[in-house]
């Protein structure tokens, strides 16, 4: 009724475009073992949707103009939000991971600072290799000793990215194969160099090198993130991170062969705050040789 006036006086009320509504919070929980898969693909049929949730309505954008908006030319208006700030309040508090505006600003850049300074990275630089070297002696034992084992790191982030990095290589040896070589060109050592001399070698210019091992840890990320973000918020220490991880593959891969344990394993994500893989992974190591 109010149209059909609207068109007699010679003027139309516009109607309000909204995203279809794609999917909601029971459609998201009966997929939530498989979720960014059950949304990648409703992205394929809308590049805009929206998801209706009990406590909040989602938006969803695969529009490359969506996202260029949204992460950069008008990152300040988009947020984490009241809703993401409630949730991570008591893990997190007031830290860089939960906070918007000048607060998220002034930590972005206090840690900016701190991770970018020359004695930061010395030092980081020299745990990294000492405990690379203690992992290469239980590595080693167990490769003796004929047993499976599962390799972990401290930081959950870590954890997620080296055990998709191993999986992915022993879906793909040839990739392996080609990181061990340019390993062996950066360091420039004998084979028959202890674990001692490799870790000693695995300088800035060392690893600066081993564009091939950067490319794959980086090919690795993309298909598995640990936690997909993009834009300013992008991982803070992503340098500090790819410099353990150089340090950690170039030390393992040299050393060692990996296996699955269950050579039919076929991966898959658990739906977490990180992208584990579900179960683990359990692999066996044997000793490389390198002649």
């Amino acid at each position: 009724m109010i149209r059909s006036h609207a068109r007699r006086v010679g003027t139309d009320l516009k109607k309000k475009r909204y995203h279809p509504i794609a999917t909601n919070f029971f459609r998201t929980l009966v997929n939530f073992s498989r979720r960014h898969h059950y949304l990648t693909d409703i992205a394929h049929k809308y590049k805009t949707f929206r998801a209706y949730n009990v406590l909040i309505d989602y938006v969803f954008t695969t529009d490359p103009a969506n996202v260029e908006y949204i992460l950069k030319t008008n990152f300040a208006n988009y947020g984490r939000g009241w809703y993401h700030y409630s949730v991570l309040l008591d893990g997190l508090g007031d830290g860089i991971f939960a906070v918007d505006g000048e607060k998220w600003l002034h930590q972005r850049k206090i840690s900016s600072n701190v991770l970018s300074t020359k004695i930061v990275k010395d030092f980081s630089t020299t745990v990294f290799k000492t405990n690379v070297v203690q992992i290469a002696g239980i590595i080693s034992e167990a490769a003796t000793c004929d047993k499976a084992i599962e390799i972990q790191a401290r930081r959950d982030t870590m954890v997620s990215s080296l055990t998709w990095f191993i999986y992915m290589l022993y879906k793909h040896p040839h990739i392996e194969e080609k990181i061990v070589q340019e390993v062996r060109e950066a360091t420039n050592l004998k084979d028959s160099s202890s674990i001692y001399e490799v870790a000693a070698s695995l300088t800035d210019d060392a690893l600066d090198k081993m564009h091939y091992l950067h490319a794959s840890l980086s090919e690795t990320l993309r298909l598995h993130p640990a936690i997909p973000l993009a834009g300013p918020r992008n991982c803070i220490g992503k340098d500090f991170a790819y410099r353990q991880a150089k340090i950690v593959c170039a030390m393992l891969l040299r050393s060692y062969i990996f296996k699955l344990s269950d050579e039919n394993k076929v991966a898959h994500y658990r739906t977490k705050i990180t992208l584990h893989i579900d179960g683990g992974l359990y692999v066996q190591a044997f000793p490389r040789n390198l002649n």
